[in-house]
């Protein structure tokens, strides 16, 4: 068995677009290569505006021990780019695993791409330029000393024009793409289970994609943001929909931003395709601060609310065939709204 090796095939961002702020950035779940061995026995999703945890059990159905590299991917990003997600640059916030309730450290990987339709893997190729894998990955950080010290050999493998401009908050074209991995070596023992565990602060929306506007359909052109677009792309239910609109007529209630604050958290569901049988056992749950705070989701359907802050399903032998996007409406002024923007953490 080997480590998927076109992670691109799993990094699948799911990004609510805006025209000013960001969309959610979707991560997951762990994944190995496609294997017929090891079976995710139970997964429980707990997630909130400002956290998301996994619990998940695993069982090695062979008999004998497999040692696997274990892999959690977090969405792309472009470097050099005016990136219209400043505040996620390869990095997780508060990213945490634990095995059998044990904290083990994980390394940092980064492949870099350069090309749109067609990707091509130019990771070696930057290392023959002297950028370590370190370098790579903080390059958007550092981007006016990048440009200063190996502009020449950029121009020279034809990452950079001759004649480029670099101008602060407007940036220059992408010199490549991103893509970054959490890792770490894992031994499944013949026939027993094992306990892995991993939180972090979710990518969340700001800008347009959050708010919540009553007095409109439309925003800018696009159907967000209001009553149509937002009760239409996150499945919300009229009685839902008439409790925020009554929220959103009283500008108190805005708590000093432009809108009713709303956040849109995305997750990966699809990447627990890659072990036996998708999740035998799942368990989604989605928690909001308040009583006063709603929250909607299209998939899966059959969500039921099981008390006034917690909503839960529970699902036998689930393949997801699509990924999770959920929105929680009425937060309150304490929601994340601009994520710091940390360098990736290297072990």
């Amino acid at each position: 068995m080997k480590l998927l090796s076109v992670l691109s095939l799993f990094i699948l961002p799911c990004l609510v677009l805006a025209n000013d702020g960001f969309g959610a950035l979707g991560a997951g779940g762990i994944i190995i290569g496609k294997t017929n061995d090891i079976a995710m026995a139970k997964e429980v999703l707990d997630i909130s505006y400002d956290k998301i945890k996994v619990d998940y059990e695993f069982v090695n159905e062979s008999d004998k021990d497999i040692t696997e590299t274990i892999v959690f991917p977090i969405p792309p990003y472009l470097v050099g780019d005016p990136n219209p997600y400043p505040y996620y640059k390869g990095n997780l916030p508060n990213f945490n695993v634990t095995v059998n309730e044990k904290t083990i450290n994980f390394q940092t990987k980064v492949r870099a791409v350069r090309g749109y339709k067609k990707e091509t893997d130019i990771t070696q190729k930057l290392k023959d330029m002297s950028f370590s894998d370190h370098d790579i990955v903080m390059a958007d950080y550092n981007i006016k000393n990048v440009l200063q010290n190996k502009a020449d050999i950029l121009i020279k493998n034809g990452f950079l024009p001759k004649d480029y401009v670099y101008i602060d908050n407007f940036g220059i074209e992408p010199l490549w793409k991103n893509y970054v991995t959490y890792e770490w070596k894992q031994t499944f023992k013949a026939h027993e289970k094992i306990k892995i565990s991993h939180e972090y602060t979710p990518l969340a929306s700001t800008g347009t994609s959050g708010c919540y506007y009553n007095m409109f359909d439309e925003y800018d052109g696009h159907l967000i943001s209001s009553r149509k677009g937002t009760g239409q792309g996150f499945c919300i239910d009229s009685k839902t929909l008439d409790k925020l609109d009554n929220l959103a007529k009283n500008k108190h209630n805005w708590q000093g931003y432009s809108c009713l604050r709303g956040v849109d958290i995305s997750y990966i569901l699809r990447t627990a395709n890659t072990w036996k049988d998708g999740i035998r056992d799942f368990h989604l749950i989605l928690r909001t601060r308040t009583p006063d705070e709603t929250v909607s989701t299209c998939y899966p359907k059959s969500i039921k609310q099981t008390s006034l802050t917690t909503y839960e399903v529970k699902l036998k032998n689930f393949k997801p065939k699509k990924d999770l996007s959920i929105y929680f409406g009425n937060v309150d002024k304490n929601a994340p709204y601009q994520p710091e923007a940390k360098p990736p953490i290297f072990h």
